[in-house]
């Protein structure tokens, strides 16, 4: 994966469009309704960057009170491809994505930052675990001990693009000795003595604990959304920290 690590991003992927300044969004509240009908749609594709993998099983939950509820699965297409639509009630609902490539591939849960409010694409990326293996052998990620999970952050503005110079704050549920390592640009992998983000706003985060855990970001004295998702081992978790 070194040489090409950076490639890998969710900015600009889970969220509809917001263009205007960087941070014109801070202070806006979350839309309340949504249209009554919307789209999710995306590509999966090998991490950090390849052609699009066929024969994926994509299916997406909404995140309900008591239990996620499964909306829709599909099984991407010779291009990687995949879409479907689902029934709002009019509300954005918070939602996560899994895709599934056995037994080549680690499973890949997708939490966007926001409710879904709108159209949404989705980039899924598929790691090998002998990807993360060889990440740790060459010291660009800490051992894990069994049975802890791992994710990958990306911190982004309100157009949805990398937030440099931005510290990722990670509340687990329950203990754990987890470690945040930021991807370094220069270097093309993850590197330990890195403390801020830098021009990708990327970062690992390894040796959770399974279960809910709580993500936020920092940036002087700009806001952050607040968000949770659910960590699983064996699996990569991928999200975004978005104003």
């Amino acid at each position: 994966m070194r040489g090409c690590l950076v490639a890998l991003s969710l900015a600009g992927c889970s969220f509809p469009t917001k263009p205007g300044p960087p941070f014109a969004c801070v202070g806006d509240q979350p839309p309340s309704t949504a249209p009554s009908t919307i789209q999710i749609s995306g590509k999966v594709s090998p991490a950090p960057m390849g052609n699009g993998l066929p024969g994926a099983t994509v299916t997406v939950f909404f995140i309900g009170v008591a239990a996620p509820v499964q909306i829709f699965s599909r099984v991407t297409d010779s291009a990687g491809s995949f879409t479907g639509s689902t029934i709002t009630g009019g509300a954005p609902h918070p939602a996560f994505i899994q895709s599934r490539l056995a037994p080549d591939y680690l499973d890949t849960f997708v939490y966007p930052a926001l409710p879904l409010a709108g159209d949404t694409t989705v980039d899924v990326f598929q790691f090998t675990q002998t990807q993360i293996d060889d990440l740790v052998t060459a010291g660009f990620l800490p051992a894990m001990a069994s049975g802890t999970a791992l994710m990958f952050v990306s911190i982004v503005n309100c157009n949805d693009d990398p937030v440099a110079g931005a510290t990722l704050t990670v509340k687990p549920s329950s203990p754990s000795s987890f470690q945040v390592t930021y991807v370094d640009a220069r270097g093309q992998a993850p590197a330990p003595n890195l403390h801020v983000t830098d021009e990708t706003g990327s970062a690992f985060v390894t040796g959770l604990s399974p279960g809910k855990v709580t993500l936020d970001a920092t940036l002087g004295t700009t806001p952050f959304q607040e968000h949770t998702v659910t960590v699983t081992p064996g699996a990569m978790t991928m999200t975004e920290v978005s104003p």
